[in-house]
């Protein structure tokens, strides 16, 4: 990753990829309004970060479909598997893949 506010998404898509699906989301457990990335993240990462970044890609998937969210992140992995990323990487990629 680029730097530490973009490491959320390496984490969520780890985390995507290897829950089974559908990741179900239990609002009881992610009360919290915090956003995913802010200035404190390498203080202390919580564990919620990793499911809720994952419960957006899920989210994510489901809008626009299963198809063009593996070609999402084959498209991101094939493009930044030796190098860096950010998030606005990971949203052009999203973009370029949805865009009608």
């Amino acid at each position: 990753m680029s730097w530490w506010n973009d490491i959320w998404l390496s984490e969520s898509i780890t985390s995507f990829l290897s829950t089974q699906r559908p990741i179900v989301f239990d609002s009881n457990t992610d009360l919290t309004s915090d956003a995913l990335v802010n200035d404190l993240w390498a203080d202390n990462i919580p564990q919620i970060s990793y499911t809720k970044g994952a419960a957006i890609l899920e989210m994510l998937d489901s809008v626009i479909g299963t198809n063009r969210m593996r070609k999402v992140l084959r498209d991101y992995v094939r493009n930044y598997q030796f190098g860096i990323a950010t998030t606005a990487d990971f949203l052009n990629i999203l973009k370029d893949v949805t865009k009608v």
